[in-house]
């Protein structure tokens, strides 16, 4: 072998042990402060007061029920439980974690309440509706990396989703508004909207039915991809953005 290309090879060695010597220690870092489940799973049913709003941050997963009563109860490891807050303020119900915990580590909060108004996701959460929610209003928000599986029967919908999260929707409603960025994923095939309304950007992708009316401003590397026969108004793509009909 010539000299040049042991050198190249010594040289690719030394950047490929680099490279996993970095992964090694960022995976050290990323869980040498978090708290790991001992195993001793359990729930806590916690006392809480009237809400219809919740705010969810952090890697837990929520069980959505629309019922009565109100009830909340937090299910996992006995020394990771103690460590979810869920506390009402005003007419919204916060749930979110006091330490880091382990992000492999299961955490579920089964939630019912009677009336939902409105879904603020954050922080890797994830929620999920164990049955169609129905109300008049509803605003959903997610952001960095959070998802929502969600059945919905309302009047009017608004949701705002960015920073890669995922939103699923089912059910029907009368009018939509939808905003995307960041690349965040909005699949609401199945979602039957009479109206809706579309603004998205920076690489994020939205898929909706539309039975009676369309509206979208797609711009910067977003698609939007509409099923149905509505009437198109004030449709506009730009800067990369696409419009297409399934």
């Amino acid at each position: 072998m010539k000299t040049s290309n042991k050198l190249i090879l010594g040289f690719l060695t030394l950047i490929l042990i680099a490279i996993t010597v970095f992964v090694a220690v960022a995976k050290y870092y990323q869980y040498a402060d978090t708290v790991t489940g001992n195993g001793k799973n359990t729930s806590n049913v916690r006392q809480v007061t009237d809400f219809n709003s919740i705010e969810v941050s952090g890697k837990i997963s929520v069980n959505l029920t629309q019922g009565a009563p109100t009830k909340v109860e937090v299910k996992g490891d006995e020394n990771l439980i103690v460590l979810i807050r869920t506390e009402v303020s005003g007419n919204q119900l916060r749930i979110y974690t006091k330490d880091k915990i382990n992000r492999q580590t299961k955490i579920e909060v089964d939630v019912t309440v009677p009336n939902i108004e409105s879904l603020h996701l954050s922080g890797g959460a994830n929620i999920q509706s164990t049955n169609e929610l129905k109300g008049e209003e509803l605003a959903l928000k997610t952001s960095s990396g959070s998802q929502a599986t969600l059945a919905l029967q309302y009047k009017n919908l608004t949701s705002d989703s960015n920073a890669g999260s995922i939103l699923k929707l089912s059910g029907q409603v009368e009018e939509a508004s939808f905003e995307a960025s960041a690349g965040s994923i909005i699949n609401a095939f199945d979602l039957n909207a009479r109206k809706c309304s579309v603004q998205a950007n920076a690489g994020s992708m939205t898929e909706v039915k539309v039975l009676d009316q369309i509206s979208a401003d797609i711009s910067s590397g977003s698609s939007l991809t509409y099923d149905g026969e509505p009437a198109v108004r004030d449709v506009n793509a730009s800067s990369g953005g696409m419009i297409r009909k399934k």
